[in-house]
């Protein structure tokens, strides 16, 4: 498994003038047969076909294995496109590898950062996630430029294009360190797709929502 933004509280002050900086650099932001029921008028109307429930509950056990995310729009930040992997492993332990661009076909590629957390579901279905560490890249000039501005991104001024840090104080990269979400999950003809809501902290009104399909 490999090592492996955002909202910031008290403690992120930097990283929330990173946000701040980067958002205004970047100009910101089932076949079955049918009935048929006679009408007012005596002729014939067909019945809607019953609908199929693929919803699916979710264990660790389902959850194992990798999740990928399509090029979407970052909930969290103005004008910036992400695509995301999740990987889920039998130690309880999720790694969000997540890279993050400046196009909508995410080929003009910012950062890429790994989040590694223990995860735990309980038995009525609550899921929440204790991050350890971060670790971050800068895979452009951009970024780099970015990173390196004020007392640095992350508290560190010394960045590298393609030079991975990694920071055991989340808090520091503007990242929660200990969050609840909510997964719901379906499966329908072979493909299986999870949906994560993740709200900031004693917030039900600021989330961010993303689709994942099952990678593996």
């Amino acid at each position: 498994m490999t090592k492996s933004g955002a909202w910031c509280l008290t403690h992120c002050m930097r990283a929330k003038g990173f946000v701040l900086l980067l958002v205004l650099s970047l100009g910101s932001g089932c076949g079955s047969a049918t009935k048929t029921e006679g009408n007012a008028s005596g002729g014939a109307v067909s019945a809607p076909p019953p609908t199929t429930d693929t919803t699916t509950k979710i264990t660790s056990d389902y959850l194992l294995g990798t999740w990928i995310s399509g090029c979407r729009l970052d909930p969290k930040r103005s004008q910036i496109y992400i695509k995301e992997y999740l990987t889920f492993d039998d130690t309880g332990e999720v790694d969000r590898l997540s890279t993050s661009y400046l196009d909508s076909s995410c080929s003009v590629a910012l950062y890429q950062q790994t989040l590694t957390a223990k995860f735990n579901l309980s038995n009525d279905g609550r899921y929440s996630e204790v991050r350890k560490s971060v670790s971050i890249s800068p895979l452009s000039t951009t970024a780099v430029g970015l990173f390196t501005q004020y007392q640095g991104f992350c508290g560190d001024p010394n960045w590298n294009l393609n030079e991975e840090r990694t920071f055991s104080n989340v808090h520091s990269c503007g990242i929660d360190a200990n969050v609840k979400m909510i997964l719901s999950a379906k499966d329908d003809h072979g493909i299986s797709e999870l949906d994560v809501r993740e709200c900031r902290p004693m917030s039900h009104s600021h989330c961010a929502n993303l689709s994942y399909m099952r990678a593996n």
